[in-house]
């Protein structure tokens, strides 16, 4: 089974999408994949062909380094093993200015910072009750809210963030507290902004917007 899935779409024309829950064996499709890859570019006539082989933490790259050693010998020379975040802090960085990355410390203490200057709107009842909303949330969760499903989605504007469905954050905001949390995001970015640092999902949103122009 994992075999036929090895060799399923290897032909680069397109994405192929393996799905299964931990210790189903994707790792190990994966890797065998890279091998079946290789010998398809020689065929085509690619003299030395290159394959970037993409994992989530720096300890998986080692891992897969090895595996990739044991499985190819010379040929794991051919493959470059990077994590996904390192790939697109290169690209986001392509255009020549540095970025430097901000600490998820620095970043909870900004939130909390955005949270007393941002300029809400509405009423003197509605102003209350969304500074009331921040208390009770908190800044991880905030802080989460912001990065996490604005930021990583790529949304920028209030109208999608009302629209958006927020799947898995387990705490429900009506209109009036999540136009609360976007005056807090626009703080929040003016001032990540002013210490000239940024998130990493500023990085990946960047990378992306690279790539796709």
């Amino acid at each position: 089974e994992q075999e036929k899935l090895v060799r399923r779409g290897a032909d680069g024309k397109g994405p192929t999408l393996l799905k299964g829950s931990p210790g189903t064996g994707k790792s190990t499709v994966a890797l065998y994949r890279v091998k079946v890859i290789l010998e398809k570019l020689r065929k085509a006539g690619v003299a030395t062909p290159r394959i970037l082989f993409t994992t989530y933490t720096r300890a998986l790259t080692r891992v897969s380094e090895q595996l990739l050693e044991s499985l190819l010998g010379a040929d794991a020379a051919l493959v470059d093993v990077r994590t996904a975040d390192a790939v697109c802090l290169e690209i986001a960085r392509a255009g020549g200015s540095p970025l430097e990355i901000a600490a998820r410390r620095d970043l909870l203490a900004l939130v909390e910072r955005a949270t007393r200057e941002a300029k809400l709107e509405g009423n003197s009842l509605q102003v209350a009750a969304q500074r009331k909303t921040f208390e009770a949330l908190g800044r991880t969760y905030l802080l989460d809210e912001l990065l996490g499903v604005i930021d990583a989605r790529g949304i920028d504007a209030l109208d999608d963030y009302q629209a958006a469905t927020r799947a898995g954050r387990k705490k429900a905001l009506t209109k009036t507290q999540r136009a609360g949390v976007w005056r807090v995001r626009e703080r929040f970015l003016e001032l990540l902004a002013e210490s000239h640092r940024v998130s990493w999902e500023q990085i990946r949103a960047s990378a992306a917007e690279r790539v796709t122009n």
